[in-house]
């Protein structure tokens, strides 16, 4: 098979990855990958080549943390720029976590405050459960029963709602409007729905498009020169259902930024998780210690604001996984070791490939376990 590139240049095959010279660390972790269990006829020990072949994945982006510093760096199979843009899926609610918090903190905003006296693009009031206060940080933390729980996107050349029209349930948007159920009111429900209000919400109130606010105020300071919340520039990696059935369009377009509309790269996502471990610490950051502690705190067992969270005693894992039509991505971050990992593939069988990768360098690291990635 022959891929290629969004220019149309042709582009090796996935088997060429093995032959390639790279870092000790990087053969290590890529050629002694184990499968999962459910890949029961399997070789013990496969290359990440055979690997990404298997689950029909045909490019993978890895970026290592060690210290507070990157590493290294490497795209794999048939996309092999490290700058390669993927959509980063629900990984984007993390940075729009960071970004909302921050927002509501040079504002002087209280991020437990009522967001309805400041909501004018939506009528909060008509579903707003009664007694309710729908707060920015209730709407991160998944706590106020906010629905639907994902969105599936837009093909290519198709019309896309506004914001407002998607909340409302507009005739050209595919997903329900929002609503918010009062008896899961208090209580964890994983979704988008929260976050695309809290969008809208810091729309109304600084008076420009999310994507542009947030490159100004978050993803320029952290150097995150290549990722964007907008129309995304090339070099892009297209989306596949299949080793050979590429995403119509080469991807589909999703107008809910917050929520899962992340356009970026490996390492650029890696500087966020850096700031966002330096700033939790104390250490300078372009990110607030204030908004690094709320999302890492726990508002309930497994989950803080924008980041999964799990203790393997004595260490701390933040991690988060995405999923939008044709790429699976995955990140962990151990702040007491200031170590991470990010791992973007655009295939739809790329999440449980992002586990064998995880483990392979964990073994070879000696991070803990994460034992629910999910």
């Amino acid at each position: 098979m022959i891929l290629r590139s969004v220019t149309g240049a042709p582009l090796l095959a996935l088997a060429l990855i093995a032959g390639c010279a790279f870092g000790p660390e990087q053969r290590a972790i890529t050629a002694n990958m184990i499968p999962a269990s459910d890949s029961a006829t399997a070789a013990p020990v496969q290359t990440l080549a055979e690997r990404q072949a298997f689950y029909g994945v045909p490019s993978v982006s890895i970026t290592v943390v060690r210290n507070g510093a990157i590493a290294w760096s490497r795209g794999f199979g048939a996309d092999r720029n490290p700058r390669m843009l993927f959509q980063a899926a629900s990984l984007s609610r993390s940075v729009a976590a960071a970004g909302l918090l921050d927002f509501a903190a040079r504002r002087g905003i209280d991020p437990e405050a009522e967001i309805g006296p400041s909501l004018h693009s939506f009528e909060l009031a008509k579903i707003r459960p009664a007694g309710v206060v729908v707060s920015l940080d209730g709407l991160l933390a998944h706590k106020l029963g906010a629905a639907p729980a994902g969105y599936p996107g837009y093909d290519m050349g198709n019309l896309v709602p506004t914001l407002a029209e998607l909340l409302a349930g507009a005739p050209r948007a595919n997903s329900p409007p929002l609503t918010f159920d009062p008896a899961k009111v208090g209580s964890f429900n994983y979704g988008g729905a929260g976050y695309e209000l809290a969008e809208l919400w810091s729309e109304d109130v600084s008076g420009e498009p999310f994507g542009v606010w947030m490159e100004r105020e978050l993803l320029r300071p952290l150097h995150m020169n290549d990722s964007t919340f907008g129309e995304p520039r090339v070099p892009i990696a297209h989306g596949y259902w299949s080793a050979d059935e590429e995403v119509e369009g080469g991807w589909r377009t999703y107008p809910e930024k917050a929520a899962t509309g992340l356009w970026t790269t490996s390492p650029d996502f890696a500087r966020f998780l850096i700031a966002l471990m330096d700033a939790e610490s104390g250490r300078p950051s372009p990110l607030s210690s204030r908004a690094a502690r709320m999302m890492t705190a726990r508002t309930s067992p497994n989950y803080g604001l924008g980041v999964s969270l799990q203790t393997a005693d004595p260490e701390r894992i933040w991690f988060s996984n995405g999923g939008n039509a044709g790429y699976k991505t995955f990140y962990a971050a151990f702040p007491d070791r200031r170590d991470a990992i990010v791992i973007l593939t655009n295939g739809e069988g790329g999440y449980p490939l992002t586990q064998e990768i995880l483990a392979s360098a964990s073994k070879h690291y000696g991070w803990p376990s994460l034992t629910n990635a999910r």
